[in-house]
């Protein structure tokens, strides 16, 4: 990457200081060889990917990006509702126990314990295990599906590339 192109880069970058995919977008448009890993996003956590598009993209090897879009997106919508209401929920918590202690909690200035955060993470884990559960099977079944799409793809690529086609 040339000088030239790295400061673009970052002087869009500097542009668009918000946590957002716009970063790895714009990287993708200067470098284009790979995908790019964006930021973790503010609301999921998750480093969504902006993936690449060879200009010889063969269909298997679009059927296969556009899956793993497609499960990404799902994995994303997931993480970001299950992390809204997990805030929700210790934000809950917390003014619930601040009430309950009073003034005491502003005199020490240490309102929660380690003790009173492990109470809440078990009862926000044992009411969405469930969800929790059938999040895990749903995962599997997409990461799996997944499995020949790329295998088209790669034997796709390979025999391009082998066959000059």
């Amino acid at each position: 990457m040339t000088m030239v192109a790295f400061g673009r880069i970052w002087r869009r970058l500097l542009a668009n200081r918000g946590f957002s995919n716009k970063a790895s977008e714009i990287v993708a448009e200067v470098t284009g060889t790979s995908d790019v890993y964006g930021l973790p996003d503010p609301k999921s956590s998750l480093r969504l990917i902006t993936f690449y598009i060879p200009p010889d993209e063969t269909a298997y090897e679009k059927e296969y990006r556009l899956k793993r879009a497609l499960v990404q997106d799902w994995n994303h919508v997931f993480w970001t509702a299950h992390n809204v209401q997990f805030n929700q929920a210790k934000e809950q918590f917390v003014m619930s126990v601040m009430k309950r202690r009073g003034n005491e909690a502003n005199v020490t200035g240490q309102p929660l314990t380690a003790d009173d955060l492990s109470e809440f993470y078990r009862a926000f884990l044992d009411e969405n295990r469930e969800k929790h559960l059938r999040y895990n099977i749903e995962w599997h079944k997409k990461n799996i599906s997944l499995l020949w799409p790329g295998i088209k793809a790669n034997f796709s690529r390979l025999k391009k590339q082998v066959f000059f086609i």
